[in-house]
């Protein structure tokens, strides 16, 4: 159903107002049953966003107000000395990446070597 532009339907609210509440009650007095439970169901969903917002806030608050008053939890801190990886005669190279102690040995680099020279042997000499 498309509102006549000319009657000013469009413009003026209050009549459109009044013609949504007319076929929605129709609609209510059609579908009875169906109408029960969109009203059960939107008052369920309303109350629940309601209550939420009273929680959450009185939630935040107190949690705001503990915040302030203990002093926030200190993060651990590990001091290690890694410079006496360098005096062990096995590790070749050793080094941190995000938080991971990374340790290349003498046999790892050999054996990363003999692989590079069999890959080179392999695909460029006969």
């Amino acid at each position: 159903m498309v509102p006549d532009v000319d009657s000013g339907t469009i413009l003026n609210g209050s009549k459109m107002y009044k013609d949504y509440l007319k076929r929605k009650w129709e609609w209510v007095d059609d579908n009875p049953r169906s109408a029960a439970w969109l009203g059960w169901a939107k008052g369920l969903i309303t109350g629940f966003l309601i209550a939420l917002f009273f929680f959450g806030c009185t939630a935040e608050q107190r949690y705001q107000k503990h915040v302030k008053d203990l002093d926030p939890i200190p993060q651990p801190k590990f001091n290690i000395e890694l410079s006496a990886l360098d005096s062990i005669k096995c590790i070749y190279y050793w080094e941190v990446q995000n938080d991971t102690l990374k340790i290349w040995t003498i046999e790892d680099e050999l054996n990363n070597e003999l692989e590079r020279l069999e890959y080179i042997k392999e695909n460029f000499y006969e």
